[in-house]
């Protein structure tokens, strides 16, 4: 077997995906990958399975994606159900109340060993 990259696994696995009708589609962030062309054409894919009644499940950070592809929205915030509500308040108040984390760096600079 060829080694193929990230992007073209990626490209690979949703094709074989959506190749048929699924009942349900879980996606976890595979569209982040690839360049604009292959984004779209995922999109449009997606548009066509969702007005054929498909269900789709995303793992996301990206509440654009949220925005134009989903009707509802579930946060989890560690492991926990923090938030669930129609679109756009959902994506609006996730966005209000992430805070990003504190950066990890320390205050002064690695020490040399050796």
């Amino acid at each position: 077997m060829k080694t193929y990259s990230t992007g073209m696994l990626m490209r690979v696995a949703f094709s074989v995906a959506v190749a048929v009708d699924p009942d349900i589609l879980i996606i976890d962030e595979a569209l982040s990958v690839g360049d604009i062309l292959f984004q779209q054409k995922c999109n449009r894919r997606l548009r066509e399975l969702l007005e054929g009644g498909v269900t789709l499940l995303v793992v996301t950070h990206d509440t654009s994606f949220v925005l134009n592809m989903c009707h509802r929205a579930l946060w989890l915030h560690q492991g926990q159900m923090a938030y669930w509500a129609t679109l756009p308040p959902a994506c609006a108040n996730i966005s209000r109340r992430w805070v990003p984390p504190p950066a990890t760096r320390s205050a002064r600079p690695p020490r040399r060993t050796g």
